[in-house]
């Protein structure tokens, strides 16, 4: 059996971008988005948001609509960089400039949805590839070091913790199958970017 190795990036693949957050004023927005929208969880929530919609959508509609992975969309036949509308209730606060940051720092134009997910404790995702996208930025929202992801390359596989600091990460999906793992007692939450194909 292959040994994991603990490491702080993986090159091309995972790795921060050059983008600094301000880490209170990014809770705080967060907080306060989540009371405009009236979502509260606890610390077994399991479940996502979506913070970009299709167009047309009203009231709830607009972040509890269509918030499954992506093989559930398709299925339905749903196109992710048709989520062109941000939630309004987000525009005047920080996370939203630093969703319209990163929207610009992307190379090529950002097609894709945006969502906050969270993961229960004590679960975890299958190793999979997202061939549907070869960008994904990742915000660490709520996280402790019991949490990380796993990638692998055969016969290698790699753990990386991604704190809940000043950074945005990027993930190429794509190239590398991956999962994210929740040993703890305690829920996880990422607002994740997600854009399509370039």
């Amino acid at each position: 059996m292959s040994e994991i190795l603990d490491i702080h990036r993986v090159d091309k693949i995972c790795y921060p971008i050059d983008y600094t957050i301000d880490r209170e004023q990014f809770n705080n927005s967060f907080e306060i988005l989540l009371t405009r929208i009236g979502v509260t969880y606890d610390t077994t929530s399991h479940f996502s948001i979506n913070l970009t919609h299709l167009p047309g959508l009203s009231g709830t509609d607009r972040w509890q609509k269509h918030t499954g992975d992506h093989p559930a969309l398709e299925a339905d036949g749903i196109d992710e960089t048709e989520f062109t509308e941000h939630l309004t209730e987000m525009s005047d606060l920080y996370i939203g400039q630093v969703i319209r940051d990163i929207q610009k720092l992307h190379h090529g134009v950002f097609q894709g949805r945006i969502q906050l997910i969270w993961l229960g404790p004590n679960s975890s995702y299958p190793f999979h590839i997202d061939d549907h996208t070869t960008s994904r930025y990742h915000i660490p929202v709520i996280t402790n070091r019991k949490c990380f992801w796993l990638f692998r390359r055969k016969p290698d596989k790699y753990l990386l913790r991604m704190p809940a600091d000043h950074r945005v990460w990027f993930v190429d999906p794509i190239n590398i199958e991956h999962t994210f793992v929740n040993n703890s007692n305690t829920t996880r939450c990422h607002l994740v970017m997600t854009s399509g194909k370039d």
